[in-house]
């Protein structure tokens, strides 16, 4: 009875201010539900960060937890709701956390080099004195071959910089494409205007740097998603022509487009509504397409979105950012990473799916609608991480009033935080748009 009486006193003195705990459930980034008598599982927040909670969600009575995480089996527990509403952490501090066990000896193995970190120094040090042996045995060919490349890599960048295609004798061909200059650089590789030998048209050509180009597992990738790339055929995908290797370095070549990015198209100031219609109708058309046929994106951002002359709509990329897998992005900058800002809060923790890049496209259609990023002008990474877990950015009918409840609705449920509460496909997105231009017609947005 006194236990009952002191939670009632701390719910009142805590009034209506949300009250956050912290799920003890390791590895961090574990997916926590809830389930009762009364209700569906619904979704909490992910063990690590601090997760909001309130009378309205947790009821005082008996409640089941469950935890899930990619490659480890599903944990359950039974609490009083009224002890998380009364606690910073669970489980307290003085009980150990949740630990959820390995589903495969990979991922034991895994875990039990970073809890005894003594072995896996031994096991370093042996792999570096073998590697040092071969190291020591193929120096003199590994070097001349290094310097090779580096000639090699000059030659690329110097016929850029100086144009190439003011002096044809600077020119340096790669596979039949005469570089002419320098289009744009980025963390996984560097575009070039090209024109192929005997032809006018110009293109532009990726070269990948050299630290992806070297790496094995992301060299298997890319030819895996250069198969299924060269099959997407769809107006609003940039089409791939040529992919190739030279001097130890991949290459894709894409036709080379007139336009400009949509990132710089919001810097100009907002987009007219009958435009940001069209635009978000042709973004979704194309990821459906994409999504048909098995392919995620996993770094749709303004930077890729293209807008051509010609008025059409194009996303660039795909086949490219899925091949690099997370690890090997951050070795190589943050430009790569994908970037945070328009990240799903899923993609934190290592699951990517679908509805990431739906999660993804809402940020975008959202900052369409009303000129505003949702998820505020500091772009700290510890800021956004904290923001794509557990801040609603307010509906777009609050920042614009003239913005029709149902397309407000339909960008609202493409950034909830629970990929479950998402559209089951970027396809029934595009389904609802329509059905929402049906409701109310075009001209309430003009």
């Amino acid at each position: 009875m006194k236990r009952a009486v002191l939670w009632l006193l701390l719910v009142l003195a805590a009034g209506a201010e949300p009250h956050s705990v912290t799920f003890r459930v390791w590895p961090p980034g574990t997916r926590v539900t809830m389930a009762n008598s009364a209700r569906s599982e619904g979704f909490l927040g992910l063990s690590g960060v601090p997760v909001p909670l309130d009378e309205a969600t947790i009821p005082a009575g008996t409640i089941t937890l469950s935890f899930e995480y990619p490659g480890y089996k599903k944990e359950s527990r039974d609490v009083k709701g009224r002890l998380l509403l009364g606690s910073a952490v669970w489980p307290p501090e003085d009980q150990p956390e949740v630990r959820l066990l390995a589903g495969s000896s990979t991922v034991a193995a895994r875990d039990f080099a970073r809890e005894h970190p003594v072995f896996l120094a031994v096991f370093v040090l042996l792999g570096v004195g073998l590697a040092g042996a071969e190291w020591m045995r193929r120096t003199s060919h590994g070097r001349a071959l290094r310097l090779a490349r580096l000639a090699e890599d000059e030659a690329i960048q110097k016929a850029a910089t100086l144009e190439a295609s003011l002096d044809p004798s600077l020119a340096v061909s790669l596979n039949g494409y005469r570089i002419l200059r320098e289009l744009g650089k980025g963390g996984m590789a560097i575009v070039y205007e090209v024109e192929r030998a005997g032809e006018a048209t110009p293109l532009a050509l990726k070269l990948l740097h050299r630290e992806i180009s070297e790496n094995p597992d992301a060299l298997k990738r890319v030819r895996r998603e250069v198969r299924v790339w060269r099959e997407l055929i769809h107006p609003g995908i940039v089409p791939l022509l040529d992919f190739g290797e030279i001097n130890g370095r991949y290459y894709f070549v894409m036709d080379k487009i007139t336009g400009d990015t949509l990132q710089r198209r919001l810097r100009q100031g907002r987009v007219r509504p009958a435009e940001a219609i069209r635009f978000m109708d042709a973004m979704l058309d194309a990821v459906a397409y994409a999504h048909g046929r098995g392919v995620i994106h996993r770094d749709i951002k303004p930077d890729n979105i293209m807008l051509r002359e010609d008025g059409r709509l194009q996303v660039l990329d795909f086949g490219i950012s899925r091949s690099v897998d997370q690890q090997t992005m951050i070795t190589l900058g943050d430009s790569v990473l994908g970037t945070p800002a328009y990240m799903a809060p899923e993609r934190f923790s290592g699951q990517n799916d679908f509805a990431s890049d739906q999660y993804a496209l809402g940020l975008i259609f959202y900052e369409l609608f009303t000129g505003v990023y949702p998820m505020g002008e500091d772009q700290d990474i510890g800021v956004l991480l904290g923001k794509q877990f557990n801040y609603t950015p307010p509906r777009m009918s609050a920042v614009d009033a003239r913005i029709p409840v149902e397309l407000d609705n339909l960008v609202m449920r493409m950034l909830e935080k629970d990929p479950v509460q998402r559209f089951p496909s970027v396809e029934e997105a595009r389904q609802a748009l329509h059905g929402a231009l049906g409701k109310k017609g075009r001209a309430v947005l003009v």
